[in-house]
């Protein structure tokens, strides 16, 4: 995933090696959940092959809301010129800037 536009880009691979860490699991496996229809309810802290938690509510695939919507807010956020949440997401995901970068 990427932005040839802004000249960044991301794989599975590194938001897998992110949240492998927070949840405590492989890479790999890691890497499994974050494509395909595996959907997480955060509520009862589980992962589901469905899109129905356990109180009947609507998921979203893991991939919309552990990569592509960290990336939209961080996007947003910058093209805000909002960069103290930019500041705050870049070591979520394991990104810095020098300080050049950061004042482009």
């Amino acid at each position: 995933m990427g932005s040839a536009l802004f000249g960044w880009a991301f794989t599975i691979t590194k938001f897998a090696k992110v949240y492998a860490k927070k949840f405590g699991i492989e890479r790999a496996k890691m890497m499994q959940k974050l494509w395909g229809d595996n959907y997480f309810d955060q509520k009862a802290k589980k992962w589901k092959n469905h899109n129905k938690s356990d109180d009947d509510q609507d998921l979203k695939r893991a991939f919309v809301s552990f990569i592509m919507e960290p990336i939209i807010r961080l996007c947003r956020a910058a093209m805000n010129g909002e960069m103290e949440k930019v500041e705050k997401m870049l070591p979520t995901i394991e990104v810095t800037l020098k300080s050049d970068e950061k004042t482009l």
